[in-house]
């Protein structure tokens, strides 16, 4: 039994295509090709193992990520949030778009709902941790850009090094400039990232609005501002104690348009308090064996790859690189989870700021831990997804789809370069006809989004594209809907149809043509059902104890797999299943029908000079460098003309010969056959002037040379050599 295990390690560490390159080198053509189909059959039988490894791995990633997040507790948290904060119905926060309309929500509804949210209020749901919240500014400077002749003061629209104001101000300079709040990074729309810098204040809860007040008074908010920041850290009991970090941003255009954008992280700062929590911390240790494993067996590949000499091909997979990526992002995930279970001290922070007024910037940097834990976690549910197809190759039906993109990516392909044409051309034309007047499009990313809409049924506004252009509105709504709707749209829907169509019909033909003992769900389920037996016959040793036991069997065309079922009693008559058997060969049967290909690509690889490689080392045929096939071609060429060229040596000795009992000069003699290139050569002149050293033997000589007659006449007699 250990023995047994012993060996089941191995061959899972060293590679059954290790064996199956060295059990080649003795092998026959017709041998090799059976033996490489084998090993391809044998992977595919296989897949289903692959399949529910993946689908286990599936499963356990997102009930970890669905239990850690719990997206309905968010939900319900946020909603309430905004209710209460965003959307009064008083004032309204995303209707903002003057710097008026700010300090009216700022006086109004914002101190409002911030005053019922102290810690203080036994009512409130969700409560301020820390009592206070901070209003940071970004500020340029005067003449941060140019007047251009004008005796005016310009301030930049854009917020960087050279522009931002580190100068004190307000009333006797009370607001002073930072480089770092220690707070976390703010994504925009107007400037994607605002970054730590500027001038901050942090206002208790219980002194909102004359703090508030205070600022507009002092001139926080002028024409130097670029951004308002607001944040504040809640705390709700109630959904497993969790934090929710909310940011609100106002963009502050050089136009005097105010641009306003919130987010709200919320996360567990307890994440192990009962038994589903347990349950979820099990699972995080099973998904991380898995990640073990396939780094191990990532690993493993890559190794044997670079025995065999192909690392390069193996690191180019598209397959591979796919793997590298998901991988990458698993790593990443499991690094900040860690990072974000370190900070141990995070509820003692909270204990003490219930009773102080300090803002918690530690709660603000592990929400931003946080969002982008769980981003990554998204991208990577995203990606294991695309994944599962490459495993539906264990039932064809399935896989006929991915097979059908696959078999049309060359128009695939040419339609998307053509899209893509189209697309540009329309989006340039649309942003710079309409972008002035139409916040849909408005910008390049804004445009995309608006005609990719446009091409799914949700078309833009036609009465504002009108109003604000009416010759070109209605020209470029229609050319979009007939060009890109009716026209590219029907087009890509036609491949992937035609495709599909006539996969499907080859594979009905195929389907008739094959003749099976088990039906392909039967194969399925039997091949599901080995996965449980232990050590079970792989069909790669099966066809090694063919080849040994019954040679040339697997290689004799017309055979069914009924005779395949009676062979096989005889040389492993240690299965008695009937199902078993009639699933072996069906195996057999699949394996003398793929061993053509094979055999095809061995000699189509001796012919051409092209070194062929085990199928399942990699999906191609690697040709060697010219230079060295150009070397090998001409040793082989050589090498064919040696027994030719020792024939005319040996033919030039007894001609030698002849000619010394002869008494004829050997340099009156044409040499008759060409040494350096083996074919005969005349001795007649074809040129006018016979005077260039050849020789023509006459009826006057003493003897002549007859070629016809192949021998030479002597005067005495006949000599034939």
């Amino acid at each position: 039994m250990t023995k047994k295990i012993i060996n089941a390690l191995k061959r899972t560490i060293f590679s059954q295509r290790l064996e199956a390159v060295k059990a080649l080198e003795n092998k026959t053509r017709e041998e090799k090709a059976t033996l490489l189909a084998a090993v391809e059959i044998q992977r595919k039988s296989r897949g289903i193992k692959d399949l529910i490894v993946h689908i286990v791995f599936f499963i356990v990633f997102v009930l970890i990520v669905v239990l850690q997040l719990n997206p309905q507790s968010l939900f319900i948290i946020n909603t309430s949030l905004k209710n209460q904060i965003l959307f009064s119905q008083d004032s309204h926060y995303l209707a903002i778009n003057n710097p008026s309309g700010f300090i009216n929500y700022l006086n109004s509804t914002f101190c409002d709902s911030i005053s019922e949210m102290s810690l203080e209020n036994n009512d409130a749901m969700n409560k301020i941790i820390g009592n206070v919240i901070r209003i940071r500014t970004a500020r340029v400077k005067p003449d941060s850009c140019s007047n251009n002749g004008f005796n005016l003061t310009c301030y930049s629209n854009t917020y960087d090094t050279n522009t931002k104001d580190r100068s004190p101000f307000g009333t006797n300079d009370m607001y002073t400039y930072t480089s770092n709040s220690h707070g976390s990074y703010v994504f925009g729309h107007n400037q994607y990232v605002w970054d730590r810098s500027g001038y901050y204040i942090d206002i208790p809860v219980s002194s909102i609005k004359t703090g508030v007040e205070s600022l507009i008074d002092n001139g926080f908010f002028d024409i130097q501002t670029r951004s308002v920041i607001i944040s504040f850290s809640t705390l709700n009991l109630n959904f497993q104690s969790r934090t929710s970090v909310f940011t609100m941003l106002t963009e502050w255009t050089a136009s005097g348009s105010v641009n306003p954008y919130y987010s709200i992280r919320t996360y567990r700062i307890q994440l192990y308090m009962d038994a589903l929590d347990k349950f979820r911390g099990f699972l995080e240790a099973s998904f991380f064996l898995f990640i073990l494993y396939y780094f191990f067996y990532f690993v493993n590949e890559g190794r044997i790859d670079y025995k065999l000499g192909r690392f390069k091909f193996y690191i180019s997979k598209f397959k591979n690189i796919f793997d590298v990526i998901n991988l990458t992002l698993f790593i990443a995930s499991i690094s900040l989870y860690l990072a974000f279970l370190g900070d141990n001290s995070r509820v003692l922070h909270i204990n003490s700021q219930l009773q102080t007024t300090d803002y918690p910037l530690y709660l603000e940097n592990l929400g931003q831990t946080a969002l982008v834990l769980y981003q990554i976690s998204a991208i990577n549910i995203l990606l294991m997804s695309f994944k599962t197809f490459r495993f539906l190759v264990v039932h064809r039906r399935l896989y006929i789809l991915w097979i059908a993109i696959s078999q049309s990516r060359v128009q695939l392909v040419t339609f998307t370069i053509m899209f893509c044409i189209m697309m540009l051309g329309f989006l340039f034309s649309g942003w710079l006809t309409f972008g002035t007047d139409i916040a849909s499009f408005n910008g390049f990313v804004t445009s995309l989004g608006t005609l990719l809409q446009f091409i799914i049924g949700n078309p833009p506004d036609y009465e504002a594209m009108s109003y604000t252009n009416r010759a070109l509105g209605p020209i470029y709504y229609l050319l979009f809907t007939i060009f890109m709707f009716f026209i590219l749209v029907n087009m890509f829907v036609a491949i992937i149809s035609d495709s599909y169509q006539n996969i499907s019909n080859t594979f009905e033909k195929k389907q008739k043509t094959k003749r099976y003992l088990l039906t392909g769900w039967g194969r399925t389920m039997k091949s599901l059902s080995l996965l449980f037996t232990p050590y079970s016959l792989g069909i790669y040793d099966l066809v090694l104890m063919f080849i040994d036991q019954k040679p040339g069997l697997l290689e004799t065309d017309g055979i069914d797999p009924l005779r395949f079922k009676d062979e096989l009693m005889t040389v492993q008559p240690s299965i008695k299943d009937e199902a078993t058997l009639c699933y072996y060969a069906d195996l057999l049967m699949k394996v003398q029908m793929a061993r053509i290909k094979y055999l095809y690509q061995i000699q189509s690889a001796k012919n051409t000079g092209v070194t062929f490689e085990l199928k399942l080392v990699g999906q191609q045929v690697h040709k060697k460098d010219l230079d060295t096939w150009k070397k090998e071609a001409k040793v082989k060429e050589k090498k064919k003309f040696e027994p030719i060229q020792q024939n005319i040596n040996i033919l030039n000795a007894k001609l030698d010969l002849l000619l010394q009992a002869m008494n004829v000069p050997q340099q009156s003699i044409p040499q008759l056959i060409n040494g350096s290139t083996g074919m005969p050569q005349s001795p007649i002149n074809n040129n006018n002037n016979n005077n260039n050293g050849g020789y023509v033997p006459s009826s006057s000589s003493n003897g002549s040379i007859n070629g016809s007659n192949n021998h030479i006449k002597l005067s005495s007699g006949t000599f034939t050599p």
